[in-house]
């Protein structure tokens, strides 16, 4: 069954802007970032970024998915911030490391940049 979760969806952010998408369970919002991000085809029409189609994943965008399953537990959260950073071998990895910390600092979760996932063992 095919669900219409968003339809005609059209927005710009800039470099120093903060998007936020906001919206009940089901509404289309993973579905949307998924589709940006390259990971999910549009059901219909197409999808466009700095005026370039979209046509699959690529290093300009990358996702943190708020689920935890998502995290590699035998990394620390600097370590798994810097995995698509390494992964688009665009970056040495001092580079990775730098950009990965300044993220990191940026949301204030710099104190726990060597934590590993609680449930490491499992």
């Amino acid at each position: 069954m095919l669900v219409t979760a968003t339809r005609e969806v059209s927005f710009e952010v800039y470099p120093a802007d903060r998007f936020v998408l906001l919206g009940p369970s089901g509404c289309g919002k993973s579905s949307l970032l998924k589709c940006v991000a390259g990971f999910l085809k549009p059901a219909a029409r197409f999808m466009r970024l700095n005026g370039q189609m979209i046509t699959g994943a690529g290093p300009a965008r990358m996702m943190v998915f708020q689920d935890f399953d998502q995290l590699m537990p035998r990394k620390t959260v600097l370590e798994n911030v810097m995995f698509p950073i390494l992964v688009s071998r665009r970056f040495p990895r001092p580079v990775a490391r730098e950009r990965a910390l300044a993220s990191i600092t940026k949301v204030k979760l710099g104190r726990f940049a060597d934590v590993y996932r609680n449930d490491q063992d499992t």
